[in-house]
């Protein structure tokens, strides 16, 4: 059983005081997200995520699907790494000027997922997500404006710390189908096994 102490003091290893976004490919850090997690009706907690690895594709329908992938091994032991993977599937892209669209609109889906040695808790839901397309290179910027998030299932004996949750951010994803198409698969398996249990 994780204990539930060390797993916080893990995820609040991921804040950071630092900028939102280091420009660079898959090997530099590639974005900051926060989960304001409304578990405790009383006092909603805020956690940042940093992620090292963001990548997208382009579907043949023209969605977008931006995956991103953050490894805390700071535990001190492998075993009790801690894995968070997202993907927002961007369905409908708003156009300055000619469609309306705020933060309260929904054009995407989203699914996270907080992997332990212990089990893993799926997170689902949907929010606004706007995408800029950097000239003269293959990244996308990602601005996750507003998504609201829902435990779906616990898998195993993870921590469950998060209850309800917003979610708002940026990622600079590269344009690398088969490294978003990993952790895309990743949070499948993930998801197969929980329909199994």
């Amino acid at each position: 059983m994780t204990d539930p102490a060390l797993t916080l003091r893990a995820l609040r290893g991921f804040a950071l005081a630092a900028a939102l976004l280091l420009p660079g490919g898959c090997a530099s850090p590639t974005g900051l997200v926060e989960l304001i997690s409304y578990k405790d009706p009383e006092q909603s907690l805020t956690y940042t995520v940093r992620f090292e690895q963001c990548a997208f594709a382009l579907g043949p329908d023209g969605d977008y699907h931006i995956a991103a992938r953050a490894l805390d091994r700071s535990a001190g032991q492998s075993d009790r790494a801690i894995v968070q993977l997202l993907h927002a599937h961007v369905f409908w892209r708003p156009r300055p000027g000619k469609t309306f669209a705020n933060s309260t609109t929904v054009d995407a889906t989203l699914r996270y997922a907080l992997l332990t040695a212990d089990g893993a808790a799926i997170y689902g839901g949907t929010g606004f997500v706007y995408l800029h397309r950097r000239p003269f290179g293959r990244e996308l910027d990602v601005s996750i404006e507003s998504g609201r998030l829902r435990a779906q299932k616990l898998v195993g004996n993870p921590p469950e710390l998060l209850g309800s949750v917003r979610l708002r951010g940026r990622l600079l994803a590269a344009e690398d189908p088969a490294a978003a198409m990993d952790i895309r698969r990743q949070l499948d398996l993930c998801t197969e096994r929980a329909a199994t249990e």
